[in-house]
């Protein structure tokens, strides 16, 4: 909604309350935005008129007749203002500026618009400002500090708004024809849809001067932060080259230093080495010597342990050869046995037939 309201007037991107003063529109209008943004410009073509002549100043012609309205209507409401130095910027401006959203519940600033919407009264919200004061005045005259004041016209106070509205018309009735806006405000415009939406051209055009100042300012800023970035990301890449320098010089005599103590240890190895070379060489020549004696020693082991061998295998075959020839004669004799046996056997066998033929015959 406000970048449709500032596509329509270019004044709306820097008034800073706007968003306070569209939201209940566009609270009631949530999911119809057109429609809020056409009721916004009725409201503010209509009921806004000359608030902005003066912007960023609040409206000094609207805000003299304010003051002599809660002068005429209520005397001691506007002495008690003065004598603590309350202007009408804060109990006119203050009160009219967010269109009365902060002082009425929800459903009292909806029947409020009811009646301002309905009467097409361009001058209904000064004196809706005037009833209001007079409503509360009471709880106003004990308010001596401009904060405590400004505390009050920003809340929530307890009110019956048909009264409120009562004393409304009450107020624009009996105030005189001099004091009424006539010559200020214009005629209630009502919006045509078979035209285009009215121009709205009512405030300082050094404003959009001073818009494009704004914006090029802003611009330029950018670029400076953007100057004051890289200029610190170059230092902190100095810092860090000068860092990597230090660094890189004291590895450079780390390196030197190690590369010295390496030639040193080379040194003190090639002597080493040199002492042990003679060392080997010595064992060497004494090893090929030691080498040829081991060498004949064993061809001497070697060939007493084949003739040993040879003895060995000629007394082994010896020795199975007279155990054989025991071993055949045994067995022979064991024949002899057997056949002695088998002989003697037989013939006992042959008595025995005899016998019991003998026997047998006699028995007969």
């Amino acid at each position: 909604i406000i970048s449709m309201l500032y596509y329509w007037s270019p004044i709306f991107e820097n008034i800073d309350y706007l968003p306070n003063m569209i939201f209940p529109f566009a609270k009631i209008y949530e999911n119809d935005p057109f429609s809020c943004f056409e009721v916004l410009l009725t409201v503010l073509t209509n009921y806004c008129q000359k608030w902005w002549e003066f912007y960023p100043n609040p409206p000094v012609n609207c805000l003299n007749i304010i003051e002599s309205l809660l002068y005429f209507h209520d005397k001691d409401l506007y002495d008690h203002f003065v004598k603590y130095n309350i202007t009408s910027q804060f109990y006119g401006w203050e009160l009219i500026s967010n269109l009365f959203s902060d002082i009425l519940s929800k459903d009292e600033w909806l029947c409020l618009w009811d009646n301002i919407l309905t009467r097409r009264d361009t001058s209904y919200l000064y004196y809706f400002s005037i009833a209001y004061l007079k409503y509360f005045k009471q709880s106003i005259l004990r308010i001596t500090d401009i904060d405590e004041f400004m505390y009050f016209l920003h809340k929530e106070n307890p009110c019956q708004i048909s009264k409120l509205i009562k004393l409304t018309y009450i107020i624009k009735k009996y105030t005189p024809e001099e004091l009424k806006f006539k010559n200020i405000l214009k005629p209630y415009y009502s919006l045509d849809s078979h035209s285009n939406y009215p121009i709205f051209n009512e405030y300082p055009k050094y404003i959009m001067n001073s818009s494009n100042l704004k914006e090029k300012i802003r611009t330029e800023d950018e670029e400076d932060i953007k100057k004051i970035i890289i200029s610190e990301e170059l230092r902190r890449i100095s810092e860090e080259l000068k860092k990597d320098y230090r660094q890189m010089k004291l590895n450079k005599w780390k390196m030197n230093n190690i590369v010295s103590k390496w030639w040193e240890s080379m040194i003190e190895n090639e002597d080493q080495y040199l002492s042990l070379k003679q060392r080997s060489n010595y064992f060497e020549s004494n090893a090929q010597t030691q080498e040829q004696y081991a060498n004949l020693i064993s061809k001497i082991i070697t060939n007493n342990q084949a003739k040993i061998y040879e003895n060995i295998k000629i007394e082994n075959i010896n020795n199975i050869k007279y155990d054989n020839n025991t071993t055949y004669k045994e067995w022979e004799s064991s024949m002899n046995d057997l056949n002695q046996m088998k002989t003697g056997d037989q013939e006992m066998n042959t008595k025995q037939i005899e016998k019991t033929l003998n026997n047998g015959g006699l028995n007969n």
